[in-house]
């Protein structure tokens, strides 16, 4: 994985979601971290690289892994004997995925958690993530999230 993150091929990053459930491996906490880390930090965010068939594609597929990995550590078995915790960075990143995929109900679920879950959650989202998020609440006209979202930056 870090041989992949050094060379920036995030576009075999849907081929190995796909082979870590294959191999169930997709409830290990840190490839969970790497992989939301990975597809956060090498996005493309530039609106020549999103207009690409390629990278809207990639985004779709991006959002589609982040939201089986909120889906999946969700909905772990309260029994399970060592339990994925969330990060703040996670999180932020589970949510900029959403947005980048125009998927902004989901967005507004992992802001939830930020909200309700403060003792479940380990630190808080990157600040940039946070802005994201303001943004696509303005632009959605979504003045509750809007003020949500100020809230969690202050």
């Amino acid at each position: 994985m870090k041989a992949l993150e050094i060379s920036t091929a995030i576009e075999y990053i849907p081929q190995l979601w796909s082979d870590l459930v294959i191999f169930d491996l997709a409830m290990r906490e840190n490839l969970l971290e790497l992989f939301l880390n990975i597809m956060s930090t090498y996005h493309p965010t530039s609106i020549e690289e999103l207009e690409s068939l390629q990278s809207s594609k990639l985004t779709e597929e991006f959002a589609t892994i982040s939201w089986k990995i909120w889906s999946n550590i969700e909905g772990q078995d309260k029994e399970r004997i060592k339990q994925i915790i969330w990060t703040g960075e996670m999180l932020g990143s589970v949510m900029k995925q959403q947005i980048l995929a125009d998927q902004f109900l989901n967005a507004c679920e992992v802001v939830k958690k930020l909200l309700n879950s403060t003792s479940d959650v380990v630190g808080v989202a990157k600040l940039e993530d946070l802005q994201l998020f303001l943004n696509a609440a303005i632009s959605q006209n979504n003045g509750a999230m809007c003020l949500v979202s100020c809230n969690l930056e202050f």
